[in-house]
């Protein structure tokens, strides 16, 4: 058995997370209140931005011929889901595979900037040095993640999909990583 005919990976759309960060790389922390901490990373759902970028990739696999698939898989976290279900990809049974959710940071998850500065510092120097193998406090390195990757997606592709058309919808990390598998 083989890998897939054609892998499709897609990333969600801009999230409530990736908003907030950007604001917290310029200095406004806002987002980052008591409910924004309070919820886990998992929730973030699609902004008003990442629901247009949605639909947008729907529009680029349509107008490249690449609007069906033979099997459909999504991280299990919210804005993957919706990106995936806002794909609008014809009969598409999406599977959940945890294996493709965001790569754990650990006690380092959902941080304003400030505070990551101000209670990470240390380790963000470290992260600079270690790059790909660097592993958050409690968390996951992106070398980590990568097996994670490979034993759950890619052994499931070489089984079950060696002759079919496969689409993904994950995270930016998600696809480096599996690039490099």
């Amino acid at each position: 058995m083989t890998m897939p005919v054609n892998l499709a990976f897609i990333r969600h759309g801009e999230s409530e997370g990736n908003a907030a960060n950007a604001l917290s790389y310029k200095g406004d922390h806002t987002a980052f209140d008591p409910d924004f901490y309070s919820r886990h990373s998992s929730t973030w759902r699609l902004t008003t931005l990442g629901i247009k970028q949605a639909a947008a990739a729907s529009a680029w696999l349509q107008a490249n011929g690449l609007g069906r698939f033979d099997r459909h898989y999504t991280s299990s976290y919210a804005r993957a889901i919706e990106t995936a279900l806002l794909l609008r990809i014809p009969n598409a049974e999406w599977y959940m595979e945890h294996d493709l959710r965001e790569r754990d940071r650990g006690d380092m998850d959902v941080l304003s900037q400030e505070k990551l500065h101000a209670e990470y510092q240390q380790h963000l120097e470290l992260r600079d040095i270690q790059g790909f193998y660097n592993r958050p406090p409690n968390g996951e390195s992106m070398a980590d993640m990568t097996v994670r990757i490979k034993n759950g997606l890619f052994d499931t592709l070489h089984r079950e999909c060696s002759d079919k058309d496969v689409v993904v919808t994950c995270h930016g990390e998600g696809i480096v990583g599996a690039r490099f598998r």
